[in-house]
This record gives C-alpha cells, structure tokens and sequence, in this order.
C-alpha cells in the first residue's frame, strides 16, 4: 500500500483534496502452458501450485473487506473504491 496523487505530492488543497491509496497485489503472475511438454506443466505446478486468486476477484475481496470496516458507504466505481470523508473528524 502507498500513497498517490496530490496528497503524496504534497500539492492538496485543504478542504478540497482526496486521499489515494493504492493496494498492488503483487503475488498474480499469468502464464501460458500450452507451449510446454505434461512433464514440464507439472514441474511448472508443483513449483508455484495452484489458485483461485486473480485480478478478478483481488477488487471485490478489497471491497468487501472496506465496507466490513466502514460500513455501507464504501462504494465501487469504474476505476477505484471511494470511501467518502467525515468531515474535520480527526479520528482515524
């Protein structure tokens, strides 16, 4: 996780800027093993096994565990989760 945008930059406009963050998952990989022999798919498997884990399911698993932190106004948009501000709170 690290920060993004005009926050991290330190060029935000108080009262008037969001806060990004962003989430990399870098434990996926794609690969294609039709090219390569049984034996070596197998060598191939055993080596870095199997999951149901993907780009696919990595933003609906964030999102699902926003809104159990924070409640139904977590929301999903086209590109990112917005989580509306409360405010001046200063309760993180």
């Amino acid at each position: 996780m690290f920060l993004q945008g005009s926050y991290c930059n330190d060029t935000n406009v108080y009262a008037e800027s969001d806060v990004d963050i962003v989430i990399c998952l870098k434990t996926l990989f794609y690969h294609d093993l039709t090219l390569i022999s049984e034996r070596e798919q197998a060598a191939f498997q055993n080596t870095f096994g199997t999951t149901n884990e993907s780009v696919l399911t990595f933003k609906p698993q964030v999102l699902a565990h926003l809104q159990r932190s924070f409640g139904a106004i977590v929301r999903s948009e086209t590109k990112a989760i917005k989580i509306p501000g409360a405010g001046d709170s200063t309760e993180c």
